[in-house]
């Protein structure tokens, strides 16, 4: 009988420290960036950084995965709201939009409700190697506002 109840208690530390790693490891991975991340919208298109801000096309605004401009690259630059999907961590950016034409070029940042949380300038300095990403739903890159 003694037995069977260390065999049952070993059993439950077993499974409960299994069960406890593999929801440890669930919640780092989900923390841990933006692997899965997208953007959706008119003519996005998806690239690599290469740690510079050289890899941003002209006229774009561009969204990288990782800090200091490496990881995925998605570059848009329509005057329209962008969706963001799974942006769980830091990352950086790049405006690279056309200053002088009659629209605002400094992209603003959206939350889940559309509210600006922050703007993204095509000014000095036009770039940001490391961005908090988490509170952003979409990007609107430029329009009137």
């Amino acid at each position: 009988m003694m037995n069977k109840l260390r065999m049952a208690l070993a059993t439950a530390s077993v499974v409960a420290a299994t069960g406890a790693t593999a929801l440890l490891g669930a919640g780092a991975a989900h923390a841990s960036g933006n692997d899965s991340a997208s953007v959706s919208g008119r003519d996005v298109s998806v690239g690599w950084g290469d740690g510079t801000t050289n890899t941003c096309p002209s006229g774009d605004i561009c969204m990288y995965t990782n800090t200091n401009y490496t990881g995925k690259m998605f570059a848009f630059g329509h005057c329209e709201v962008y969706s963001l999907a799974n942006w769980n961590g830091y990352g950086s950016w790049v405006n690279n939009q056309t200053l002088g034409n009659a629209y605002n070029t400094d992209a603003r940042v959206l939350n889940r409700s559309h509210g600006e949380i922050d703007r993204l300038s095509a000014h000095y300095p036009w770039w940001g190697p490391n961005y908090y990403w988490v509170p952003a739903w979409y990007v609107q890159p430029c329009g009137y506002y």
